[in-house]
């Protein structure tokens, strides 16, 4: 450490020519990557449609029910996890903060008073003197090798990472809520549809018993009536079961008492949707929250470079000491005044390879992000090609077991009337109230996996917020500080605000 005087002039002219210059590599946008590497997953016509895409509504428009709406809101209302997910924002925000002000000099401010007595031992005549000084410290260090301006390029893409997760986190407690909410109306339809065949197994019982009493009909057909009757007991309880697991789990993410929830009936004949557009595959990278995340935090690690090259470099800090010292505390604005200027300068000579196996060790965390964002990229293709295969399987097996549903009714009403005229047994009639219970049930639960597939596709192409002003802000690269403000209006507009802690 040295302390060299500097005529302000020269040191203006040395800053001037050094500051343009800044150690490490300039981010460069992560490529896409090539259509032959990807694996051969083959997309339908709807994942080829070109214009609109369905990750671009806003969720209130693609959830229309009412009441699925009041639950949504009231989570990103409440939702605890969500909370978290804000408060690490609100973290990486003021981070930021810190960050900017490493640019700007730091000054502080001392004042002492000292009184000390002669020693005997020193002097026959002892004194007793007083000094009293208050002095202004100025520092700033000198960003001539662009470390500082690396870190906070890093701190930005951090921040700007962070966001996107809490988007993540958004759009999956969205499709959470969403999810629970089909799953209990179907736990609460079949629960019917269970309790309507109870009922009609009951009167089936005790027609068989009337019928098996005037010497009609066996024994068998009474006790197949009985089974069937005891069958269709013995869902309830599984039923009730699910339907109780659910209501807790979707109060758990509203943070609230079960017992407050009201979910009304489906209507199972009312759920299919018109084509959804999808969008080209390829553009499914540019609204994922987690691939944009993963892509801010390669810009990160890449500037990461950078400011562990710039300790090759010297750390020169321009310090400055002015203020004023005197005897007496009256005579400090009096003529007392001192200043010091100079500068601090300093620079690792020898320390035995620390700084290459540190400059060695961020090219590796540099490594692992960009594996990590090629690995992000890959998934994004899996799940969303897996999604929209999901939606078609189940919008097919929706027709079809919906017209197996009119068959089977179809069959039990020929059945009853066959019946009634003597042309077939009761264990004919119990088949077919049986095929018809069956598709009730399995209509319902394909009507509730058509619906949480439609939210799974909506998830998976991360839909339900502004993906395109965001990718917009962060493209703005000359105004660097006007990007970060248009990040934080975008995130604080939906954003639960942070609590305001109070000092003790």
């Amino acid at each position: 450490m040295s302390n060299l005087s500097l005529k302000p002039n020269y040191l203006v002219l040395a800053i001037t020519l050094l500051s343009g210059c800044a150690i490490g590599p300039d981010y460069e946008k992560a490529p896409e990557v090539a259509s032959e590497e990807l694996p051969t997953w083959q997309f339908n016509d709807e994942a080829n449609q070109t214009g609109a895409s369905v990750a671009t509504l806003d969720w209130r428009s693609f959830y229309q029910d009412p009441v699925l709406q009041e639950y949504i809101q009231q989570a990103l209302d409440n939702n605890i996890d969500l909370k978290i997910a804000s408060e690490r924002v609100y973290r990486s925000q003021i981070g930021l903060v810190e960050s900017d002000s490493r640019f700007l000099p730091n000054v502080d401010m001392t004042f002492d008073a000292d009184r000390e007595k002669t020693s005997r031992a020193l002097t026959t005549d002892p004194k007793i003197d007083n000094e009293f000084k208050w002095t202004a410290n100025v520092s700033w260090e000198l960003d001539l090798w662009g470390k500082l301006r690396r870190s906070n390029e890093a701190d930005i893409a951090n921040l700007q990472a962070t966001q996107a997760e809490f988007y993540g986190s958004r759009i999956s407690l969205i499709a959470q809520v969403a999810e629970l909410y089909y799953k209990i109306q179907d736990a609460q339809n079949q629960i019917q549809l269970t309790n309507n065949n109870i009922v009609a197994r009951e009167k089936s019982k005790r027609i068989t018993e009337l019928r098996h009493a005037q010497g009609i009909i066996s024994g068998l057909d009474v006790s197949q009536s009985n089974v069937e009757l005891m069958q269709e007991k013995l869902k309830l309880p599984a039923l009730h079961n699910s339907l109780n697991s659910n209501m807790y789990q979707l109060s758990i993410l509203l943070d609230q008492s079960p017992k407050k929830l009201k979910i009304p009936a489906r209507n199972p004949n009312n759920l299919d949707r018109e084509s959804l557009p999808v969008g080209l595959p390829s553009e499914l990278l540019k609204r994922r929250p987690d691939v944009i995340s993963q892509e801010r935090k390669l810009h990160a690690a890449t500037a990461a470079i950078g400011v562990a090259k710039a300790d090759y470099f010297p750390n020169i800090s321009l310090v400055g000491n002015f203020g004023a010292k005197s005897l007496e505390v009256d005579d400090l604005l009096d003529n007392a005044e001192y200043w010091e200027i100079g500068a601090d300068i300093s620079m690792p000579l020898f320390n035995w390879g620390a700084t290459t196996a540190n400059i060695d060790k961020v090219k590796s965390e540099y490594r692992e992000t960009v594996l990590n964002y090629r690995k992000v990229i890959f998934v994004a293709f899996r799940e969303s090609a897996e999604a929209i295969e999901n939606v078609d399987k189940n919008r097919t097996e929706y027709y079809l077991k919906r017209e197996l549903l009119a068959a089977t009714d179809e069959y039990l009403r020929l059945a009853n009337l066959r019946y009634s005229n003597g042309v077939i047994s009761y264990i004919d009639v119990l088949d077919a109230q049986r095929n018809q219970a069956k598709s009730q049930q399995d209509f319902s639960a394909a009507a509730e996996s058509l619906q949480t597939s439609f939210v799974g596709l909506y998830k998976t192409l991360g839909g339900g917020w502004d993906s395109a002003g965001y990718n917009t802000a962060l493209n703005n690269e000359e105004e660097i500080d006007e990007t970060v403000e248009q990040q934080s209006n975008i995130i604080n507009s939906q954003m639960p605000v942070a609590p305001q802690t109070q000092d003790n």
